[in-house]
């Protein structure tokens, strides 16, 4: 007889166990049954409707990657006057475009990206073909050497709604160009 009640004990607590954890496995993890209709996806129509939900983080890692892939396509002159406002678009413009005739295949590569409210700072690497004369920086009368080379490059400047804002900062690691082309920049 007690080995009868042992069995019936032991049934009872398994079935009560059951329940209990098909209770808690409903109600607190949420199950739903197959009744409910699955929610329908929104449609998001403007990125007018994303800034609620990304990330400042997000939204600034999407401005700096959006403006370095358009500053490296062919048509970049088109492109970029999104990224700044009319007062300082034509002088980067100007600049720019110098710096391009001087240094074919062009092509930018982020080592690191950080930020600070509006304020980022980007340390990239820079790969070019020097296939001109650029006389705006320590290459000044150099001729075209055809030399394809690579440099770092830090720039640090502000974004608030999407361009940039005051003067950005730029450093650009000068020695390392003049030593791939050749320029007797330091004493022996």
């Amino acid at each position: 007889m007690k080995k009868n009640n042992t069995t019936t004990l032991v049934l009872e607590l398994f079935v009560f166990l059951a329940t209990f954890l098909i209770i808690i496995g409903v109600y607190n993890f949420g199950f739903s049954s197959p009744k409910e209709a699955p929610k329908p996806i929104q449609r998001i129509e403007s990125r007018a409707e994303l800034k609620p939900v990304v990330s400042k983080e997000d939204a600034m890692t999407t401005f700096v990657n959006s403006y370095l892939s358009d500053l490296q396509s062919p048509d970049w002159k088109n492109k970029l006057p999104t990224y700044f406002p009319a007062s300082n678009f034509y002088a980067a413009i100007k600049s720019h475009e110098k710096f391009r005739k001087a240094f074919a295949d062009y092509k930018i590569t982020i080592k690191h990206l950080a930020f600070n409210k509006n304020e980022v700072i980007l340390w990239l690497k820079v790969h070019a073909k020097h296939v001109g004369t650029y006389d705006d920086n320590e290459l000044k009368n150099v001729k075209p050497t055809g030399k394809e080379i690579q440099w770092d490059e830090v720039w640090n400047f502000e974004v608030q709604d999407g361009k940039f804002v005051g003067q950005g900062d730029f450093i650009e690691d000068g020695i390392s160009r003049m030593k791939q082309l050749d320029v007797k920049c330091l004493p022996n």
